[in-house]
């Protein structure tokens, strides 16, 4: 019998951006995220983010990002990645539920959301959902 969790599993060069302010969450989502086969980028702010999303212009999948950090918000963050050309996807990870990080940033559209904690395989699903929606 096939494992369906492998059967699903990214390329090898499929890179995720994880942007956390909290060192000890940043450290166990990309642990997680290597385990699933991800090449990972760590940011711990928006700022940081963007730089590394110049840098990578183009090679970066997704943006993994906490809602609410100092300084710039998840949904921010998500507002300026869109604006790169062949912007990656962008999913939002809070402990704050999806109706409140869009007032906190004035944001009138959907966002790709998962609610904190959330397992290992939680998060391995959630992204396997937008691989696929992205076929």
């Amino acid at each position: 019998m096939t494992n369906q969790r492998h059967d699903a599993a990214p390329p090898k060069r499929a890179k995720i951006l994880v942007v956390e302010d909290e060192p000890a969450v940043r450290e166990l989502v990309c642990e997680i995220l290597r385990t699933e086969g991800y090449e990972v980028l760590e940011a711990w702010n928006g700022p940081l983010a963007l730089t590394l999303l110049q840098q990578n212009q183009g090679k970066i999948w997704l943006v993994l990002t906490n809602g609410i950090m100092q300084g710039m918000t998840g949904p921010e963050l998500a507002l300026l990645v869109a604006t790169f050309p062949s912007p990656p996807q962008v999913l939002m990870m809070s402990a704050y539920p999806p109706v409140a990080l869009k007032r906190v940033a004035g944001l009138d559209t959907e966002l790709a959301f998962i609610q904190k904690p959330f397992t290992a395989e939680q998060l391995a699903d959630r992204i396997r959902q937008l691989r696929r929606r992205e076929r």
